[in-house]
């Protein structure tokens, strides 16, 4: 922390450049510095504006601060999918597991799977077509599910209520079944979910969003 007031208390990083606007969906990133005279000092690097020299040494300091915090978590979560089916046939049920893990701080309670889409909580598959070229891909390429009590199985350690709770470095697997009945083909599937936590006085804490690795099933005929 005293190297990035060094690094944002600098004349240079003051008289730097700082891209004036941004087109839509331009991405960028910023630096903004308040004083102490609550006056605050904003640098902007869009994809038009060469990294200055200045902006680059702060940034730099930045993530390396990024990188230490996140070893000590107060709230998050983690997810890992399991068991997930590498083939498929038309009508053939398939089960895989939700694993999620509390890597932070805190007692954390979110919706349980029967209760995902009714609340602030959801969980969805979105499965893309890879064997068809990018330029002839469309939206008839792309399959979604939806996650919730309709394909939800059981929970070990299994849990009662509305709502599961997780202790610091504790885990719970959900199961689910499913019907992949998509055209034949071989699909990247990617599974999200958005959970609202809670502490243990049910006030909110945070919404996460959660992504899996990409897993790849194939389609087949029967």
């Amino acid at each position: 922390m005293m190297q990035l007031s060094q690094d944002t208390a600098d004349p240079a990083f003051a008289a730097s450049p700082s891209q004036a606007q941004l087109v839509p969906d331009e991405s960028f990133r910023e630096i903004t510095v308040i004083t102490h005279d609550k006056s605050r000092l904003v640098k902007l690097v869009g994809e038009e504006l060469a990294t200055p020299a200045p902006f680059s040494q702060a940034e730099k300091t930045i993530e390396t601060i990024i990188l230490h915090v996140l070893k000590f978590p107060v709230i998050a979560i983690t997810l890992q999918v399991s068991l997930f089916p590498e083939q498929n046939t038309p009508g053939q049920i398939d089960q895989f597991n939700l694993n999620i893990t509390n890597v932070g701080k805190k007692v954390v309670y979110f919706d349980a799977p029967t209760k995902w889409g009714e609340s602030a909580s959801q969980g969805n598959i979105a499965a893309l077509r890879t064997d068809i070229p990018l330029p002839e891909l469309t939206s008839t390429h792309q399959q979604f599910v939806q996650l919730n009590s309709d394909n939800f199985q059981a929970a070990s350690p299994s849990f009662v209520g509305p709502k599961v709770r997780l202790d610091p470095n504790e885990g719970v697997t959900l199961g689910f079944q499913q019907k992949f009945n998509w055209p034949p083909g071989r699909y990247k599937v990617d599974i999200d979910l958005v959970l609202s936590l809670v502490g243990e006085d049910d006030q909110p804490l945070m919404s996460v969003g959660v992504v899996s690795a990409p897993k790849n099933i194939s389609i087949s005929t029967k």
